[in-house]
């Protein structure tokens, strides 16, 4: 066994101060990442919905590939791929 010799206790004391406050900013920046995760999973699931609405209203041949995809804010690519869509 060994002793603490005079200073040690100090350093160890502001080593785990500077671990502590570390730690304190690594859960910060978890929580910023896991908001960012939840915002992207929700725009997510709104453009997979505004894509199924585009890719319905083409379907009915109601209007053309381009201007639903303009006016919905949703890509063309996806309503195109599916053969007879004007």
């Amino acid at each position: 066994m060994s002793g603490l010799k005079v200073g040690e206790a100090g350093v160890l004391e502001s080593e785990m101060q500077q671990l502590k406050a570390q730690v304190r900013e690594l859960q910060r920046m978890l929580g910023k990442k896991t908001q960012v995760v939840e915002v992207l999973r929700d725009a997510t699931a709104l453009a997979r919905e505004k894509a199924a609405v585009a890719g319905s209203i083409v379907e009915a041949e109601r209007h053309a590939v381009s201007a639903a995809a303009r006016v919905l804010g949703v890509s063309r690519f996806n309503q195109m791929r599916t053969p007879g869509r004007r």
